[in-house]
């Protein structure tokens, strides 16, 4: 008779694991349009890029600048609005950075009073930092764009008697929702000079649809090479992510 062995560390690393789900929200946009790796608002004169999916739905974005003169971002004068209430981008901080510095030395060594011919290499490093106020504008130049983050959507949870907290896979159940009785509705207002004359653009959306899932069912487990070797190291991958959905991490820690 084979006797099957199992190493003590699998089976205490089985017996101590809490499970994990997800909430997953789906946003629709207005006017906006959503392709498989990001979602697209333009007018005349710039490009506003999302993808929320991620942990709360990160709610930045990437402009565009199209036109053939500086667009200024007067991130005083734009906000973050949810469920009617608008937050800053501009907060009148200081901003301090720090960088470090490192010079290679090399030298040649004597092992048991041997000449090795080998260089071994050693580091010398210092950090500098700066510091400065934040801007009330920040500046594209043309056919460049650069990036605005400064908040997610939500890291809460939406509790509904609905659906189930901690639901298997014969028990998922999505809630949907209009603009109307959708729990999030929210959005960005951003003002913008370019050729001397002010705009503002707006990139509304609201929750669509809300669903709990176990983490079998948003994730899975694959095997990836390391640059055509035969090492390979397992990786988890969403089976299902888009740049019009975002997530909240939580443990069933009953």
């Amino acid at each position: 008779m084979k006797k099957i062995i199992i190493p003590l560390m699998s089976i205490l690393l089985t017996s101590c694991s809490v499970p994990t789900y997800y909430q997953v929200y789906k946003a629709t946009p207005d006017n906006g349009k959503v392709t498989e790796s990001k979602i697209t608002f333009e007018d005349k004169k710039c490009k506003l890029v999302y993808n929320l999916w991620g942990e709360g739905g990160d709610f930045g974005f990437n402009i565009y600048n199209k036109t053939d003169n500086d667009l200024i971002v007067l991130t005083n004068k734009s906000f973050f609005i949810l469920n009617g209430i608008a937050y800053d981008y501009f907060k009148n901080r200081v901003v301090t950075e720090t960088s470090n510095v490192g010079s290679v030395i090399t030298y040649n060594t004597y092992l048991f009073g041997n000449y090795n011919p080998t260089r071994f290499a050693g580091t010398n490093s210092s950090s500098n930092s700066i510091s400065y106020a934040e801007t009330p504008y920040m500046i594209v130049p043309p056919g460049t764009s650069k990036n605005l983050a400064e908040y997610i959507i939500t890291n809460r949870l939406f509790e509904s008697c609905d659906m189930f907290e901690y639901p298997s896979r014969k028990q998922i159940i999505s809630l949907k929702f209009d603009r109307v009785t959708s729990p999030f509705v929210f959005s960005n207002l951003v003002s913008y000079v370019s050729n001397g004359d002010t705009s503002r653009i707006e990139n509304k959306f609201f929750i669509s649809e809300i669903t709990n899932l176990p983490e079998s069912e948003l994730f899975k487990t694959q095997y990836v090479d390391n640059c055509g070797n035969k090492f390979y190291r397992q990786i988890k991958v969403a089976k299902d992510s888009s740049p019009d959905k975002f997530y909240i991490t939580y443990f069933n820690k009953n």
